[in-house]
């Protein structure tokens, strides 16, 4: 008993300590949990607003250095006249673009230059959406082709190359067409130092869902769909999702308004909470190594409650095995088992004593018992004799009430006197039978002259009489029969039985 008290009350105190530390582990863990989501989130958003802006700078400074250009060649009085050399002079005055192209107002491909041996220029813009647009004063940019490369690291020429085409002002209603190949390469490394700065993983996708820009040449020759993602549903900018690319990521997706594209950042999902990780640690590990000492402090509280309880089960024991050479428990605790030390010695006095008066009450009360014990018996001896007597009376006078009597030979007399309970109509038919069988009757006078119930019951109780006496070979006459009577013996159908009746005994002497 002592032990199992022990260990609960370790156990009890165990739990009482360590509960409210996991619970505010749980709760810090959970509060970091949604604090670093959120940071990460508003950290995400803002990465991919800076990539979407910094690509759309770029854009916007390749498009305004063609501008430029634009506006250097429609200085010239006859462009048609614009030479290879003048081109070649422009793009080597820029940093951006790798090859130009000059076109007619008509589309047709007036004249181009390039710094690589294929400079990804059209042979004609006739019916295009480049000469609508630009016809209409407006820019217009043609995403890149799709990366197809025989080996790695790529050459010059097989990096895709964004065309961007501007008008060249001639006259009022007159535009020619100048185009531009924007390199890839320069946007990737845009992406690239974002990606660097930030430790994330930066994808850009044009608007037909294909990747653009990524740091890996590998993923842009894959073209895993990305586009697929919860980050291309409707009002999503931010989502955390199994990508592609490969493990749970945190994604976010900004649009670079001048190209209609989308800059898409993720970041690995372990990464971001591997600081609320190292948190539910190191708590862990606090809540562990304090263990050992809560488990000390239990068990020296339990052995302090048990000793106490310990004593009064070894009081209540030597109670149980001699209550008379009982000693009193000593329990020094002021406290609650201290209190229930002294009342249990205060109940085992009391019951001593009790014992003690219901012993001596117990020797009067078997001498009363004995003497009651022998009254009790000699009254019933004697209800029992008045029993038999009365019940030698009773079959006397039920004798007396249905008597057989034989008048001649084979003809018998039985009056029915008196009230008739159920008992009784059974023994009318019992009686009747037996004189019948034993007298060997062939007329039986029932003579109904004294009868007081005229019921159903004994309708009934007749008409068995004389069903079973008309198949013993005896006819039955009914002498006496009153009016109340008629009609219960008529309701049973006693015409059936053949039964003969009479007004009177001297009228049914005349059947014999």
């Amino acid at each position: 008993m002592r032990t199992s008290v022990q260990r609960r009350v370790t156990l009890i105190v165990i739990i009482s300590a360590l509960l409210p530390l996991l619970i505010v582990w749980a709760i810090a863990l959970g509060l970091s949990y949604d604090s670093q989501r959120q940071t990460a989130q508003q950290q995400q958003r803002v990465i991919t607003t800076m990539v979407a802006s910094e690509v759309d700078r770029f854009v916007l400074e390749a498009e305004r250095q063609l501008s430029v250009y634009a506006n250097s060649l429609a200085q010239t009085a006859d462009l048609s006249g614009v030479t290879a050399e003048q081109l070649q002079r422009l793009i080597a005055a820029g940093s951006l673009f790798h090859s130009l192209g000059l076109y007619a107002p008509t589309g047709q491909a007036q004249v181009m230059a390039s710094l690589i041996p294929d400079p990804r220029l059209p042979s004609a813009l006739t019916g295009s959406a480049v000469l609508d647009a630009v016809q209409q004063g407006q820019p217009f940019f043609v995403a890149p082709r799709r990366l197809e490369a025989q080996s790695l690291p790529l050459a010059p020429d097989e990096v895709p190359h964004l065309l961007i085409a501007v008008p060249v002002q001639v006259a009022f209603n007159e535009r020619w067409v100048l185009i531009g190949t924007l390199s890839m390469d320069q946007i990737w490394n845009v992406t690239s130092r974002q990606e660097t700065a930030t430790n994330t993983r930066i994808t850009v996708l044009d608007q037909a869902g294909n990747i653009v820009s990524a740091s890996k040449i590998q993923v842009l020759l894959d073209q895993p769909p990305l586009a697929q993602t919860p980050l291309f549903a409707a009002d999503t900018a931010v989502a955390e999702y199994a990508s592609p690319l490969g493990s749970d990521v945190l994604g976010s997706r900004a649009e670079i308004k001048t190209l209609g594209w989308s800059a898409v950042v993720e970041q690995p999902v372990a990464a971001i909470y591997r600081d609320v990780r190292e948190l539910a640690l190191s708590l862990l590990t606090v809540i562990v190594l304090a263990l050992p000492l809560v488990a000390i402090g239990g068990w020296v509280v339990g052995r302090r409650i048990v000793r106490p309880i310990k004593l009064l089960h070894a009081g209540v024991e030597r109670f149980m095995s001699a209550p008379q050479s009982y000693a009193e428990v000593r329990i020094d605790t002021r406290d609650e088992l201290g209190a229930l030390g002294a009342a249990f010695n205060e109940m085992v006095v009391s019951i001593n004593e009790s014992r003690a008066s219901l012993a001596t009450a117990n020797a009067g009360l078997e001498d009363l018992i004995g003497t009651r014990t022998a009254q009790l018996q000699q009254a019933l001896d004697e209800v029992q004799a008045q029993h038999q007597t009365q019940t030698q009376l009773l079959e006397t006078v039920r004798g007396l009430s249905m008597p057989v009597i034989p008048i001649r030979r084979g003809v018998v007399v039985m009056p029915l006197v008196g009230d008739f309970s159920e008992q009784r109509l059974a023994d009318v038919e019992t009686h009747l039978l037996s004189a019948i069988e034993r007298e060997r009757a062939r007329l039986v006078l029932l003579d109904l002259s004294g009868l007081l119930n005229a019921d159903q019951a004994m309708a009934k109780t007749l008409a068995s009489v004389s069903e079973s006496a008309r198949l013993l070979g005896a006819q039955v006459v009914l002498v006496g029969i009153r009016p109340d009577l008629a009609e219960s013996l008529i309701s049973v159908g006693i015409n059936q039985y053949g039964v003969r009746t009479a007004a009177n005994l001297e009228q049914a002497f005349s059947y014999i």
